[in-house]
Order: structure tokens, then C-alpha cells, then sequence
């Protein structure tokens, strides 16, 4: 989309720039196009990103094979802000998971996506990163430009991320909100529609 072609280009001259998720390789493609020294993808669809690369004649651009569980938060720390993004509409009934990753790694996010969205207002409210609408395209290409010249911001913004983390990404933290919404949802199931094979722990 004309967001992926604008950050991309504007950020990815002369860079090495790290595509995880990557998919199609849309945004690998378009960062090759802006300039980038190197362009690495990351993600399950080898063969498809081969062929997106194959077919636009990069050099540029290395693949990887899908890496080990263990070295997920060696991986996740090579980025210095890792890209959120949710789809207008799905906002009330999708958080991305890799929020949680990101931030157990200590790195910022830049979210991009519905601003009333639960992960906006989390990510916003906790320090963790930076949350805009898709279509404030210049608003994006100012915090990609003021955390580029800030290391400062950057190391505040991570901190903020493992904090969130230490405080609500753990499994003990994920094990209690499950038993608070299990508990809830037993006490308006009426008494008569109780004994249907479900069990609560």
C-alpha cells in the first residue's frame, strides 16, 4: 500500500533493514526499492518471497529460513522499533499477540492502526511506542524521523515495553486474567445451563 511504499522508501536509504513476518515480502520489496544496503525477510512463505525477489531482480535481499523458538528474543532484539499493525474493523476482537514478544525483548513499538483499539491505547498509556491511524502518513514519518535521532527516546520507550512486560506479559499474569474472565462468565450462566459438561479450574 502507499503506506508501506512511503515509510519504506523514506527510511530504508542506505540502511540494513530487517523484514519479520514478512509474508509477500511486500515491505522488503519496497525498502530494496528505497535504497537499502541489505534487506533481510523473515517468515514461514520462503517460496513466495523468493519469487516476489526473483521477479523484481533485487540483489539486495536475503532470505532465512524459519529460526529456532529459542532464538526468538535474540531475533527480536535486532530491531531497534518493531511495526504493529491492525486492520480497520478487527480492532474489537483482535490484540496482536506480538506485543508481548516485542516487549519481552525490550524494544519500542510503532503501531499502526485504529486509534480506539485496545493495543493503541496500551502501547500509548504504558511508553511502550508510538500508535497513529494509517492515514496520518506524515505523522509516521515524523516519529520514524524523531526516534532515529533520539537514543535517548529509543532507551526510554524500551523500558517502558519490559516493564509492561514484567507486569502483564508473563503466564502467571496471563493464567489469573483467564481465571478473573472464566469466574465472570460462571456467574451470569444461569443455574439451569451450568451442568453441560463444562468445567471451570
Amino acid at each position: 500500500s502507499g503506506i508501506w511504499a512511503g515509510v519504506a522508501a523514506w527510511r530504508s536509504r542506505g540502511a540494513s533493514v530487517l523484514d519479520v513476518c514478512a509474508y509477500t515480502g511486500g515491505f522488503s520489496v519496497y525498502a530494496a526499492r528505497g535504497g537499502a544496503q541489505e534487506v533481510d525477510s523473515l517468515d514461514v512463505s520462503r517460496p513466495a518471497l523468493e519469487a516476489a525477489a526473483t521477479s523484481r531482480r533485487l540483489a539486495n535481499v536475503r532470505f532465512f529460513s524459519a529460526q529456532p523458538r529459542e532464538r526468538r528474543t535474540e531475533i527480536l532484539a535486532l530491531g531497534d522499533v518493531h511495526l504493529v499493525t491492525l486492520r480497520e474493523g478487527c480492532e474489537h476482537v483482535v490484540f496482536p499477540s506480538k506485543l508481548y514478544g516485542i516487549c519481552a525483548a525490550g524494544r519500542p513499538v510503532l503501531f499502526i492502526g485504529p486509534s480506539a483499539s485496545e493495543i493503541s491505547r496500551t502501547i500509548v498509556n504504558r511508553s511502550i511506542g508510538v500508535a497513529f491511524d494509517r492515514n496520518r502518513i506524515a505523522g509516521i514519518a515524523g516519529a520514524l524521523r524523531d526516534l532515529r535521532a533520539s537514543p535517548s527516546l529509543i532507551k526510554e520507550l524500551s523500558s517502558g515495553a519490559r516493564a509492561f512486560y514484567d507486569l502483564e506479559g508473563t503466564l502467571e499474569h496471563g493464567s489469573t486474567r483467564w481465571r478473573q474472565l472464566l469466574d465472570r462468565v460462571e456467574t451470569v450462566i444461569p443455574d439451569e445451563r451450568r451442568d453441560v459438561g463444562v468445567t471451570f479450574f
